[in-house]
């Protein structure tokens, strides 16, 4: 093999390791801009007769939140050419009911509540790839606590998932997502407190692959700079 051809070998190697590298544009995408849950007091409901009564608690009744009845959440990752990332976030919200008196009550009490777990009234993206090929993306969303404060979403996109040649991959839930909802919760027994958990999480992941290391350009440049130095000395 003459040194031209040797010249031209080494600068098509070099050339097809750039193409093998990811593009510059490639981002891999997941994320919830919003997760929520709130609550209110409506009105008492007496069991027994069906009827609703009094927007007011009797004396002694407590329903109470640890700071506001509601909560909001909301986490996002952008993955460029950083291989395989993840972000998670927990919380954990509480309310109660008590009943600080030495009654016994036979009525309850009708709390209007709204929940979702993925962007109401936002994007309905949740995860996104530019290179359907070569990243892929997913989302888990979830809020939990009495009935009917449910709600849950996930998906999966890119590589591995619903790809498209050329077009960017994404998938998420349908906006607006929330669902309001009603609740009966019967007043406890004298001296009680009935505690309420409520938990939110949301968790993301990507994948994007890594750029071409630097050490292996230099490397091919390396060698094409030595065959130009020995076709010299020829």
């Amino acid at each position: 093999m003459t040194y031209r051809n040797l010249l031209a070998t080494i600068a098509l190697a070099v050339a097809a390791l750039g193409v093998g590298c990811s593009p510059a544009n490639a981002t891999a995408f997941a994320g919830v801009d919003t997760a929520f849950w709130s609550l209110g007091f409506n009105q008492l409901y007496d069991p027994s007769t069906g009827i609703f009564g009094s927007n007011i608690l009797p004396d002694g009744i407590d329903f109470s939140c640890a700071a506001l009845c509601s909560d909001t959440i909301g986490l996002s990752l952008f993955n460029t050419h950083q291989g395989y990332q993840t972000k998670s976030l927990y919380v954990r919200d509480f309310f109660t009911l008590a009943n600080t008196t030495d009654q016994t009550f036979q009525i309850s009490i009708d709390v209007g509540t709204d929940v979702s777990a993925f962007n109401p009234g936002g994007s309905d993206i949740g995860a996104s790839v530019s290179d359907s090929y070569r990243e892929w993306a997913s989302f888990s969303s979830s809020v939990d606590g009495p009935d009917p404060i449910h709600d849950h979403h996930s998906c999966f996109t890119g590589a591995e998932g619903p790809a498209f040649a050329g077009v960017p991959s994404s998938c998420g839930v349908p906006a607006p997502d929330d669902s309001p909802g009603e609740a009966i919760w019967p007043i406890p027994g004298p001296g009680q407190t009935e505690l309420f958990e409520v938990d939110m999480g949301i968790e993301l992941q990507t994948y994007s692959p890594l750029p071409e290391p630097i050490t292996v350009s230099l490397f091919g440049a390396g060698l094409v700079a030595m065959v130009m130095l020995a076709r010299r000395r020829r």
